[in-house]
This record gives structure tokens, sequence and C-alpha cells, in this order.
């Protein structure tokens, strides 16, 4: 009967070790889980502000696409007239031309006229 009781104390000393170690285990893995829990929250806030400022960079970047052509188209434009207006530059000149050579030649035949006259 003695070596029952001794045993059963035994048992119940390592049932109650047992208890202890599974009750810190247990504490210890709730600790862990709420630590990852938080590490988690603060990755989902992390997330959500980086997603904010992607989705802010992508209208940036797609307004200085626009900007970049509409500056380009204007560029062109810009290049278009300048050739437009050298062109009529030019146009004028030689009417200019046109116009001198016609009346040089006025002048020229009125004094050869003069001289014939003398």
């Amino acid at each position: 009967k003695k070596r029952h009781e001794e045993e059963e104390i035994s048992l119940r000393d390592k049932s109650l070790q047992l208890s202890t170690e599974i009750y810190l285990m247990c504490t210890d893995h709730s600790t862990t889980l709420n630590s990852h829990e938080s590490k988690i929250e603060g990755l989902k806030v992390a997330l959500e502000q980086e997603s904010s400022r992607r989705l802010e960079l992508e209208e940036h970047f797609a307004l200085v696409d626009r900007n970049n052509a509409a500056i380009k188209f204007e560029e062109e434009q810009l290049q278009l007239i300048a050739k437009k207006e050298e062109e009529a530059k030019q146009l004028l000149h030689q009417g200019a031309r046109g116009l001198q050579k016609l009346f040089r030649g006025l002048v020229a035949r009125e004094l050869v006229d003069k001289l014939k006259k003398q």
C-alpha cells in the first residue's frame, strides 16, 4: 500500500509539473502569437500606406507622361510654325527681289528712253 501511495504522489507531482509546463508553454505561445499579430497589423498598416503612396505616384507619373506628350506635341507644332514662317519669309524676299528687278528695269528703260530722246 505504501508503494502505491508513493507512486501516486510521484504521479501527482509529475502531473503537476506537466501541467505547469503546459501552462508556461501556452503562455509563451500566447505571447508569441500576440507579438506576431501585432507585427501583422503593423505590416497591414504599412501595406495600406504604401498602396496609397503607389496610387499617388501612378497618378503623378500619368500626369507627367501627359505633360511630356503635350510638350512634345507643342514642340512639333512650333517647328511646323517656324518652317512655315521661314517659307513665308523666303517667298516675301523672292517677291521683293522681283519687285526690285521690275523697278530697276523700269528705271533703266526710262533712262534709255531719255537718252534716246537726247
